[in-house]
């Protein structure tokens, strides 16, 4: 294992040392310790001579917020060990989750900030969702904005900021520098046209991965309102590639509007295009409950995202309902790689629909259910469909105690007979809150 994960918790440990020692007394701390126990009758996600098996999981969970007059911090980790029966995998170690320290050194004016987010995902999405499969990304930033005004009401926002970026695996290491330069006009206290300018460095550990400097320019839109909100943004993106690569370049931006029906309904949608030379699921930290990362963090050929999607979350009796329509179309640059990979990333369209419901049965008794359905169309002679449903009960009856026990199911069926499989597993999880109140 690299030492990105010692980095990846050191940061970790870094920033919580910094919140309790310069704000112990406002800080919002719950430390939790935990042990899942799941058993499944496909451990290796195998098309045939499936084995069963148990997989153990002790686990930490960590949780704190600030929230004060210069100074605003939350950090969500979990650190995990999961040990496989009859050593079907190899035991890992994994901390995954986000934090993030802002300092407002001078209100409204200067701010200094610095962010960790670490996200277990895929290498290949083709492939199966197994530890062999699997790695931890690390994103380590540091920046500072200032703020500025213009001539009238205007305003002006500068940004600085420089990220590491460490897998665990895979040698696609980066450094990154970003300089943002934003002119804000107000149309009123709800609306405004914004002009932004971006200019990136990245620079790869590796030779086989290519450098480039990013270049984009847009114009924005917002509005807010109580009923209806707008995000809106068209610009331009140029990926200026070292190594005698082809350019990448191409029309950006973004197009997101949330409807507030009533108080206990809104809908939500959006499209972008954008311009990306990683995996965009290695900046979620923490998946949600039925979220699978299915991410080619592995790779870091520029492709073209081309993402729409249409939701809505209602509250139907006693039941939170969130459901989701997606499709993502991703077009990689396949001309400008280079070494031993070059044009073996596959452009690949993805649709799917999710579906979320949560409901209280008991002052001290919840329920969870999860549905979800894609379909990946892979660029040559591949395709796949993924069913996937789960359903989990959480107990909470004791003050420090929580109970959680649930089942899954899943199912793959493409082109390509390896790729398939089929899983039942069933688990239940005991989590004991150390420090602080449950979360």
């Amino acid at each position: 294992m690299k030492n990105f994960l010692r980095t990846g918790i050191r940061c970790a440990c870094v920033l919580s040392i910094a919140l309790i020692s310069t704000i112990a007394h406002a800080l919002d701390l719950t430390v939790q310790a935990g042990y899942t126990a799941e058993y499944t009758d496909n451990i290796g996600l195998t098309a045939d001579n499936e084995e069963s098996g148990w997989i153990h999981t002790p686990q930490i969970l960590l949780n704190a917020a600030h929230e004060g007059p210069s100074v605003t911090a939350s950090a969500n980790y979990n650190i995990s060990r999961e040990i496989y029966q009859n050593d079907a995998f190899d035991d890992q170690t994994t901390a995954t989750g986000t934090a993030l320290l802002t300092w407002r050194a001078i209100a409204e004016r200067l701010s200094f900030d610095a962010a960790n987010t670490s996200t277990q995902t895929t290498i290949d999405s083709r492939i199966q969702d197994v530890p062999t499969n699997q790695q931890v990304t690390n994103t380590a930033t540091a920046g500072t904005t200032l703020n500025l005004d213009g001539p009238s009401n205007h305003l002006v926002d500068l940004r600085y900021e420089y990220a590491w970026v460490t897998a665990q695996r895979t040698d696609t290491d980066s450094q990154r520098q970003t300089g943002t330069a934003s002119y804000i006009v107000p149309l009123s206290e709800q609306r405004r046209v914004q002009l932004n300018g971006t200019v990136s460095d990245v620079n790869y550990s590796s030779s086989r991965s290519v450098d480039y400097v990013s270049r984009s320019a847009d114009v924005q839109y917002v509005s807010v309102g109580d009923q209806i909100e707008l995000d809106t943004s068209i610009g331009y993106t140029v990926f200026d590639q070292a190594q005698q690569a082809d350019d990448v370049s191409g029309t950006t931006g973004n197009l997101n509007i949330t409807w507030h029906t009533s108080d206990i309904t809104s809908i939500n949608a959006s499209y972008s295009r954008s311009i990306e030379d990683q995996s965009t699921d290695i900046a979620t930290g923490i998946p949600d409950f039925g979220e699978t990362l299915n991410g080619n963090s592995g790779v870091t050929t520029p492709y073209t995202l081309d993402a729409t999607s249409l939701g809505i979350s209602t509250q139907l009796g006693h039941n939170t309902v969130d459901l989701t329509g997606y499709l993502n179309d991703q077009n990689y640059d396949d001309g400008g790689a280079v070494g031993p990979n070059a044009g073996a990333q596959q452009d690949q369209n993805t649709k799917g629909v999710t579906l979320g419901i949560g409901r209280a049965l008991r002052p001290t008794l919840s329920a969870q259910m999860y549905a979800n359905y894609s379909t990946v169309d892979y660029e040559i002679d591949d395709n796949q469909d993924t069913y996937s449903a789960g359903l989990r009960f959480n107990w909470t009856r004791w003050r420090n105690l929580s109970v959680s026990a649930g089942t899954d199911y899943e199912k793959r069926t493409g082109n390509i007979a390896a790729q398939e499989y089929t899983e039942w597993s069933g688990s239940i999880s005991l989590f004991y809150t150390l420090i602080g109140r449950r979360k």
